[in-house]
């Protein structure tokens, strides 16, 4: 081909090899082919992707949605795939099925960055076709306070296995609204939480409940407690693991008709059975003929205390209803367990 100055205007004359070229004013991106007779320019079509149409065929511009296309889709900023032998996908979302996905990167930056800006999830796991972890910033769309903007959650329908929590007041946790869940024992930022039933653990080493509360202590003769009237009559409790500890106050206006040995009932928990169950308890009282201490202690798989008294020579007695007069009075503490020690 002759050497020829382009200078804006048409060029004709040219020729490769004997054959004649056309060429326009301004050919940038334009593809040059051979007809069969002589080389003529494909003018560039903006949009459009070079398609070849087979031997003997000349190349034709088409649009991504055109039938005879052999690109699907249309997405901007789209990943291409191959998908077949005669197919290449533009897709949003890119598949992929099989093999092994590396990404290595030896320069020591960020190799896989992740953007998570519209506060939905960022990466979903599966397991048969199944969703089963939803990975990301409030990856349920809910807003809600288990995924703050500043938390980082592993959300699996309904239950948020793994919280990592900014709070605003840089808590972090782990586990549901940035605390620790532990097979029915959850640990939130406001304290360590355990199940309503004790789920008893036998390992010396595992503290397996704790639980604070309130009961009514009642007093009883012989058991039984007819026509006993109140004036005060409270009680608290803590149970951790399998000791309880309590306090207890009471005071009667009238000590009812029933008759035996003095008790205080109502205790929030049964004592363990065994023989090494021992306990501990100290008190005040007023309004009972006694010439010792009173002392009281538990009965193995019961929920009460009996009340004693114990001389200086230590020999102890019953106190029974003869013993107590209206208005009896009394502050007491101890602590017992729950657990069966033989």
């Amino acid at each position: 081909m002759a050497q020829t100055t382009v200078d804006g205007s048409f060029i004709t004359d040219n020729t490769i090899d004997g054959t004649k070229i056309a060429v326009g004013s301004d050919a940038r991106g334009d593809v040059l082919i051979y007809d069969g007779t002589n080389y003529v320019r494909l003018g560039a079509d903006n949009g459009k992707f070079l398609r070849s149409n087979g031997t003997g065929s000349n190349p034709s511009w088409e649009t991504v949605s055109s039938g005879g296309a052999s690109l699907n889709g249309s997405t901007a900023n789209g990943i291409l795939s191959y998908g077949s032998s005669s197919v290449a996908d533009v897709e949003s979302t890119l598949t992929y099925t099989g093999g092994q996905l590396t990404i290595n990167n030896d320069g020591g930056a960020a190799i896989f960055h992740v953007d998570g800006s519209n506060g939905q999830a960022l990466i979903k796991y599966k397991n048969a076709g199944t969703a089963k972890w939803d990975v990301g910033i409030d990856p349920d769309g809910s807003g809600n306070q288990k995924s703050h903007v500043d938390d980082w959650c592993m959300y699996n329908g309904g239950t948020y296995g793994v919280v990592i929590s900014g709070n605003g007041s840089n808590q972090f946790g782990i586990g549901t609204q940035a605390g620790i869940a532990l097979s029915g024992a959850e640990i939130p930022d406001d304290g360590i939480q355990f199940p309503a039933t004790q789920n008893t653990n036998s390992s010396a080493n595992n503290l397996d409940d704790y639980e604070e509360g309130i009961f009514s202590p009642t007093m009883m003769f012989g058991g039984a407690n007819t026509s006993i009237a109140y004036t005060e009559q409270s009680g608290t409790y803590t149970k951790i693991g399998d000791r309880v500890i309590y306090s207890i106050r009471l005071r009667v206006s009238n000590k009812g008709s029933s008759t035996g040995s003095l008790q205080v009932g109502g205790l929030p928990f049964a004592v363990g059975t065994g023989t090494r169950n021992y306990s501990a308890h100290t008190m005040y009282w007023d309004k009972i003929a006694s010439t010792g201490t009173l002392i009281g202690y538990n009965v193995t798989g019961g929920s009460y205390l009996d009340i004693r008294t114990v001389n200086d020579s230590g020999t102890n007695a019953d106190i029974t209803d003869s013993g107590v007069t209206n208005g009896l009075t009394f502050h007491i503490a101890g602590t017992y367990s729950v657990r069966n020690i033989a």
